[in-house]
């Protein structure tokens, strides 16, 4: 029997919607996202032993949805994006060509202007993944509330596929994907 953990991104917030880089901007969940983020605890009451969360606002009020103790690990935060915080992406396209075409060509060593680069937040939530799985045994299923870019990255590695790839691992929001840890090696069991 394997280890479950079920990497779920945050409710949709106003910046979702309006398509802005969020990064960590500490926005809350708009009313969307509670209604996303209440369903998705109605249909997994009691699925988890136990939650852990990114302490930015959006993920830690989705998983407040899932149980009453959530525990906020600071490596589950998402991509420090500096200054493409905020912008929409055709502005954010326009003022840094040169950064997005570095991206995307490599974003595992190419950070935005005053941010962090798709492999450093990768390793923070290998990180995280590492300090969850040493609290259970095989059998529990826990979940794991983060963000796009955390899950993607993570996601993409396990798959053993270049972090250039990521896109395709990407998430809607409350959505996710389960993976299996069995001891030694992670496993995408599938969506979630």
């Amino acid at each position: 029997m394997k280890l479950a953990v079920t990497l779920i991104r945050h409710g949709r917030t106003a910046w979702n919607h309006d398509r802005r880089f969020l990064g960590t901007t500490d926005i809350g969940l708009d009313d969307v996202g509670w209604t996303q983020a209440r369903e998705l605890g109605a249909a997994s009451s009691d699925s988890f032993m136990a939650v852990y969360s990114s302490p930015l606002a959006r993920a830690a009020q989705t998983a407040s949805c899932l149980a009453d103790n959530v525990t906020e690990i600071a490596d589950l935060r998402e991509l420090a994006q500096g200054e493409l915080e905020g912008l929409f992406l055709p502005e954010a396209i326009s003022r840094y060509p040169d950064f997005f075409r570095r991206w995307k060509r490599d974003p595992t060593h190419q950070s935005p202007p005053g941010g962090e680069t798709l492999g450093a937040c990768r390793d923070r939530g290998l990180r995280a993944l590492s300090t969850i799985v040493a609290k259970h045994v095989h059998g529990d299923v826990v979940a794991v509330v983060s963000h796009q870019l955390v899950i993607a990255s993570v996601t993409c590695t396990i798959a053993r596929r270049p972090l250039s790839h990521w896109s395709e691992f990407g998430v809607q929001n409350c959505a996710g994907v389960v993976l299996e840890w069995d001891g030694v090696n992670w496993q995408i069991a599938g969506p979630f």
